[in-house]
């Protein structure tokens, strides 16, 4: 799986940082796995609900939206709902999203558009190991 994070700041057409009802990409939101030959293979593009972070991920930002995604090509779209309007914002290539790494898609939110900040992606790091679990 990948990890996905929009980062946004906001122009100073609002005062502050508006109330964000909805972040959504236009990805693949199913996949068939084929353990033996360890691959993924993403099914079609449907909408997938970035879940809204009670703080911002990185700092400089004024908000971050972020989910775990499948491994991908093809994703460009992401679409962010303020105060009842759509904004949406198309890059020029694939977003990257890569098996075991997260991307960052930093915006510059405008009431007229939406601006590419920059794209990253970065491995995660390794979290812990916990032994002895039994499935009941």
């Amino acid at each position: 799986m990948a990890r996905f994070y929009v980062n946004m700041t906001f122009r100073n057409q609002w005062e502050g940082t508006p109330t964000i009802s909805s972040c959504t990409a236009v990805a693949a939101n199913t996949c068939t796995v084929n353990y033996l030959a360890k691959s993924v293979t993403a099914g079609a593009q449907s909408t997938v609900t970035l879940a809204r972070q009670a703080q911002p991920s990185a700092t400089n930002f004024a908000a971050t939206c972020s989910g775990i995604m499948i491994p991908q090509t093809g994703f460009r779209t992401v679409k962010i709902t303020i105060d009842g309007k759509d904004y949406t914002y198309t890059h020029t290539e694939d977003i990257p999203l890569a098996a075991g790494k997260f991307t960052n898609l930093n915006l510059v939110v405008g009431r007229d558009k939406i601006e590419l900040g920059e794209v990253s992606i970065t491995e995660w790091t390794p979290g812990e190991t916990i032994e002895g679990g039994q499935a009941l």
